[in-house]
């Protein structure tokens, strides 16, 4: 990410983010009731839009298939309601291919 803004990794982190439980994580600013990632934009329609897409790291890379978002209809409503693009026509993906995305989410986290 760095690298793709121009930046030394220390100018990086010192702009756009900082130690959370012992990880370094993007930082977040407040936007009405939310907390957004600092690249993330909005548009004249208050479309979310990411700034560093092609280099958004594996967290963003597996949204909204995150773990806590499939646990319930409601869980998944709920990142709706944060998440522009869910519930809208488009890619439709396997089970499978969920899964992996999951599995993916994991090793990021260590977990």
């Amino acid at each position: 990410m760095a690298e793709y803004l121009g930046l030394s990794e220390q100018v990086f982190r010192s702009r756009y983010a900082r130690l959370k439980y012992g990880k370094w994580t993007l930082s977040e600013i407040r936007n009405n009731n939310r907390y957004d990632c600092v690249f993330l934009r909005r548009d004249e329609a208050d479309l979310s839009l990411c700034s560093i897409y092609p280099v958004r790291p594996l967290q963003c890379q597996t949204w909204p298939f995150w773990p806590e978002n499939l646990t319930t209809m409601r869980a998944w409503r709920e990142a709706g309601r944060r998440c522009d693009g869910i519930g809208q026509q488009g890619r439709c993906y396997s089970c499978d291919e969920i899964r992996a995305i999951v599995s993916l989410h994991h090793e990021d986290e260590g977990t």
